[in-house]
């Protein structure tokens, strides 16, 4: 079910729609002016540090980030697993919420295989963070994990 609320905000997310006040880091606001098409070429040169930087900015901004989330899902295995472990060092419930989008579209577009989604433990994950940071909803956090395995 949230498969379809994820398709239906990216498709109204317009970037001049989702776009608020010019608020962010440089990075995050010159990409958010770029053309989908654009902005996913130029996120995917950036190093992956700078990509974790923001994948957390744009986690923080909730709807805006549906134009973020193909260059992560594009974005090399190695950056996935970066970007896990940066979680587990500082994110939240909802990080992991956001990891599991991002995962949902690398699945879809055969970047990522079912067993390697597996192997990342999701739902401990989400679960994990609850007991050490709560905030969030981590029952939808395990729900979310569960349906990308199936």
């Amino acid at each position: 079910m949230w498969m379809r609320e994820i398709a239906l905000a990216a498709l109204l997310c317009t970037p001049s729609a989702c776009t608020s006040a010019d608020r962010g880091s440089d990075a995050f606001v010159k990409l958010r002016g770029l053309d989908d098409a654009s902005r996913n070429s130029t996120c995917l040169t950036l190093p992956d540090e700078e990509k974790i930087e923001l994948f957390f900015e744009a986690q923080q901004r909730h709807h805006e980030y549906f134009g973020f989330d193909r260059c992560f899902a594009s974005s090399s295995p190695a950056f996935l697993a970066d970007l896990k472990s940066e979680i587990v060092k500082r994110g939240t419930v909802e990080s992991v919420r956001h990891y599991i989008i991002v995962l949902a579209i690398s699945q879809q577009k055969g970047n990522t295989s079912s067993d390697e989604i597996r192997a990342m433990e999701l739902p401990k994950l989400c679960q994990s963070l609850a007991n050490r940071r709560p905030s969030g909803n981590p029952s939808q956090c395990i729900e979310m994990a569960e349906d990308l395995l199936q």
